[in-house]
């Protein structure tokens, strides 16, 4: 039989735990269901686009769904984010009963004060170094209102710095922003201009397209503020659908930097070591050649002695 003694001790643990339960405050819950501690999935995301076309406005947005709370937008001419990449929002956001922990690399505007990406590329590798080991989506936001050439000529250095550490369609997202405040056959003709121009990257144009709504509240007036504030709402959950709803796997940059550093120290060195050979093997041979001169010299010398 079961001895009494085990069986009251699993008894009170057993009562003791309910009553736990019933006493434990609930569990936090959002729109899409309670928090899960069973499984938590990391997600970052590398933002960019040129300067007001909202990257900061969805960063924001997305980092207040999670916490419940506002985050101040600042209004500026030009990029508010003074480095090539900034440092990461981080938040947690429950979505179809999986919590995620996100973290989000605002980047400074395309096209704003660099002369080209390529200047902002050490800065963007100095940060992977130090903390982007996988990175799965990169969010590109272009505003309706403006589609300049130079827009597409920094986005074609993007996309190439990008793909050269491993970035594949699966892990772009194109967020067409302000789409609201445009009639929807201008908003059909921008995203089918992104579709068909030749001088857009080709991993661009395979990427999903979502159009969105995001803006900062202080500079609309008072009789559409409502409005906006709705549209944001419903923008946040789009982009937060597109990317929490299939689990992307990620690329690596650090891993192909850290790399491609090591095979450039492995060719130096061998270069070096090549160098260093044929300049040793050099001077035997003309220390050769020298000391067979000097012998021939003394042969002659001594014949015709």
């Amino acid at each position: 039989g079961i001895n009494a003694e085990y069986m009251g001790h699993f008894l009170s643990v057993y009562f003791f735990s309910l009553a736990m339960d019933a006493t434990a405050p609930p569990a936090p819950v959002c729109r899409h269901g309670r928090f899960q501690q069973s499984r938590i999935r990391n997600v970052s995301i590398i933002v960019c686009g040129p300067s007001g076309s909202g990257k900061s406005e969805i960063i924001n947005c997305l980092a207040s769904y999670g916490t419940n709370t506002e985050r101040p937008t600042q209004l500026a001419p030009e990029s508010v984010t003074m480095d090539a990449i900034a440092e990461a929002t981080s938040f947690h956001v429950q979505f179809n009963g999986t919590q995620f922990s996100i973290k989000m690399y605002d980047t400074k505007g395309l096209t704003d004060s660099y002369p080209s990406f390529v200047d902002m590329i050490p800065q963007f590798n100095s940060m992977i170094r130090r903390e982007l080991d996988a990175v799965h989506v990169v969010m590109v936001v272009l505003p309706v209102d403006r589609l300049p050439k130079t827009l597409f000529k920094e986005m074609g250095h993007m996309a190439k710095a990008f793909e050269e550490w491993g970035m594949e369609p699966k892990n772009v997202l194109v967020v067409l922003n302000k789409c609201d405040f445009f009639l929807p056959r201008v908003v059909g003709q921008y995203e089918q201009s992104l579709k068909t121009l030749s001088i857009l990257p080709s991993v661009f144009k395979d990427a999903p397209i979502i159009r969105t709504c995001f803006l900062n509240p202080d500079i609309v007036v008072p009789e559409i503020r409502d409005f906006v504030s709705e549209k944001m709402h419903d923008s946040t959950d789009a982009v937060l659908e597109q990317l929490l709803s299939v689990e992307v796997q990620p690329f690596h940059p650090r891993e192909i930097i850290l790399r491609a550093e090591h095979d450039a120290a492995i060719e130096a060195m061998n270069t070096h070591t090549h160098r260093h050979t044929h300049t040793a093997i050099t001077q035997r041979v003309c220390a050769c050649v020298g000391w067979c001169v000097c012998v021939g010299w003394c042969v002659c010398v001594w014949v015709g002695v």
